[in-house]
């Protein structure tokens, strides 16, 4: 489950069509799957977090120019992350 606090951010994000989104330290165990509907994110910090893996979805960002997933535990990486 996403916390209340993450996924404000997100909403913030899509209302205003920000371009960067840092979810640094917001314990996230799993990749919110809502930051796919950010069509407009060019920069997404995702670091420090406990994430393990991140969904093929991940590819519907293709804006996406930076991709910080430093500090988590990811075991694999989708190779859909190669249509960005």
């Amino acid at each position: 489950m996403v916390q209340h606090s993450v996924l404000r951010k997100i909403q913030y994000a899509l209302q205003n069509k920000l371009s960067k989104l840092s979810l640094k330290s917001s314990e996230l165990l799993s990749f919110p799957l809502e930051i796919t509907q950010l069509t407009h994110l060019q920069e997404l910090d995702l670091s420090d977090n406990k994430l393990t893996k991140l969904p093929s979805q991940i590819a519907q960002l293709q804006e996406l120019r930076i991709l910080n997933l430093k500090t988590n535990q990811l075991v694999s990486i989708p190779p859909e992350i190669g249509y960005l």
